[in-house]
């Protein structure tokens, strides 16, 4: 009971990405010139209902996962959410600047796949998808993860898995297009990095004051 007490009281920075993300409907409109990016590839890539699952799965993931890294490693959790903070509010900021849409198939029948699907598309504009904030968000946090020290072979295996199958339901149930995914995955690569650099030049920084204080 005292570890749960002594890490829950890092969990205020989730519940500010948790504020940021519930921002996300105030996006999911259209207002001005909207383009498509749809590609040749795009209209290669079949629609498969199955893959719906993995694509709800990013809410478990996404909490279980910020969960996961802030009882293990308060290090990789705070750059982690720090990340999803950064990178969800430029998406916010392209979407102002490049809205974008897609067209989406007729889902016809009755079965739970397709009526989960459904419901995902009424309750989901088809309006701001450059880039995509669940694929930004799934790499972040797999990212993060897969980077802990002390995995199971059989657990990195398991979380690389989910990471591949939401990324890839995003464009299998149509909620995104190829470039959606690959902006996600690119600005996801210069926000960690870019975290990752202003923490060496910060414990760098720190190293030399010590060095100054003790000679």
């Amino acid at each position: 009971m005292d570890k749960v007490k002594e890490n829950i009281k890092h969990i205020w920075l989730f519940g500010i990405y948790g504020i940021i993300g519930s921002l996300y409907g105030v996006f999911n409109k259209p207002w001005n010139e909207v383009s498509n990016l749809t590609t040749i590839f795009d209209m290669k890539i079949p629609f498969l209902k199955i893959f719906i699952i993995p694509y709800y799965s990013w809410y478990v993931f996404l909490v279980g996962g910020v969960l996961f890294l802030m009882f293990n490693d308060k290090k990789s959790y705070y750059k982690a959410v720090y990340s999803l903070c950064i990178g969800v509010s430029i998406c916010y900021g392209i979407y102002l600047l490049f809205q974008t849409t897609i067209a989406r198939p007729v889902i016809v029948g009755n079965d739970f796949l397709s009526r989960l699907v459904r419901y995902t598309y009424q309750n989901d504009n088809p309006f701001n998808c450059f880039p995509s904030i669940h694929v930004y968000t799934t790499a972040v946090i797999g990212y993060f993860l897969l980077g802990l020290k002390n995995l199971k072979s059989y657990q990195k295996y398991m979380i690389l898995t989910l990471v591949v199958s939401i990324i890839l339901s995003t464009v299998f149930v149509k909620q995104h297009l190829i470039l959606d995914v690959i902006s996600a995955l690119g600005l996801g690569y210069f926000i960690i990095n870019g975290i990752n650099l202003l923490e060496e030049r910060i414990g760098t920084s720190k190293d030399e004051e010590r060095e100054g204080t003790y000679s």
